[in-house]
């Protein structure tokens, strides 16, 4: 397989897997639990192999790329996956710019739809969210798995 290895615990609460890392900043809506994330793709430890991808024309809106990346034969990393590669060293400088989780739109009181992204770099990462129906710059690189 290609791609970045990660063993994910789908089974490990979520807010164990976001205080495995020292984020600077992470989003108060994730660690209230004041907004509904779909549940685990899986249970148990699980093997997978996730990739960045980037659209460089950006503009698309989430549905446009969920729709694109199925179309090339991915699934879009869910937040489980997004909060373990939080844990990994970084490759390089742009390894937590901007990458975002479209697999985990959460449900606000209000009906909107947010997504879980880590941005920062070497020595600051944070965890926030973004609406999926925004349109996507290009700086932004969505985490997908193959199917």
């Amino acid at each position: 397989m290609t791609g970045i290895k990660l063993i994910v615990d789908y089974s490990r609460p979520r807010q164990e897997k976001i205080a495995a890392v020292e984020y600077a900043y992470v989003e108060g809506s994730v660690v209230e639990n004041a907004i509904y994330f779909p549940p685990p793709r899986g249970e148990g430890k699980k093997e997978v192999y996730v990739e960045f991808f980037r659209f460089p024309r950006g503009s698309e809106s989430g549905e446009e790329v969920v729709k694109e990346l199925d179309k090339r034969g991915y699934l879009t990393a869910t937040i489980d996956e997004l909060l373990v590669l939080g844990q990994k060293d970084p490759l390089d400088d742009d390894f937590y710019c901007n990458v975002v989780a479209l697999g985990s739109p959460a449900a606000c009181p209000d009906g909107k739809l947010l997504v879980p992204y880590i941005c920062g770099n070497r020595q600051e990462r944070k965890l926030a969210l973004c609406s999926f129906t925004c349109e996507w710059a290009s700086h932004f690189i969505f985490l997908v798995l193959h199917k």
